[in-house]
């Protein structure tokens, strides 16, 4: 068992996002960019960084992605099962004090943000400006988090 500061939040699931032309992100704005199944998605770093939100639930066509990012570490995962119509059900379940780090709970198992025993895939993604991401993927979508109108 892992020395935790407890917590149980779900994930936001369903996000809204918008596009380019809709949204009000400034060009210096850190994303969390993720091209996966043929799509190109941005998250705004910021939007993970308010109480209850470092972990977001999306589905890329009929597959599922987690996005989870800690707010005091910095560190970014995204994890997918690579299964159509399939559901990880993770939860952010505290902060690990001995690691300094997030845990999260997956499929009712505990696990360090960063363990690679993760029974997950990994897929990659980059950390850079909305303008970079933007250039790179001009059709992409942008999350910006539950709270921002």
């Amino acid at each position: 068992m892992l020395e935790t500061e407890m917590v149980d939040f779900p994930g936001v699931s369903c996000p809204e996002f918008k596009t380019a032309d809709e949204s009000a992100v400034q060009q210096s704005e850190i994303v969390i960019g993720v091209v996966a199944f043929g799509e190109a998605r941005a998250y705004l770093r910021s939007a993970f960084d308010l109480r209850k939100q470092h972990i977001v639930n999306d589905k890329i066509g009929s597959v599922p992605i987690t996005i989870i990012h800690c707010d005091r570490t910095r560190n970014t995962r995204v994890l997918t099962s690579g299964k159509p119509d399939g559901d990880a059900n993770i939860r952010c379940s505290g902060w690990l004090v001995k690691k300094s780090e997030m845990a999260i709970r997956v499929n009712n198992q505990e696990y360090a943000h960063s363990s690679q025993d993760i029974p997950l895939q990994d897929l990659p993604f980059v950390v850079t400006t909305w303008k970079e991401w933007q250039q790179a993927h001009p059709t992409s979508l942008v999350y910006m988090g539950p709270t921002i109108k």
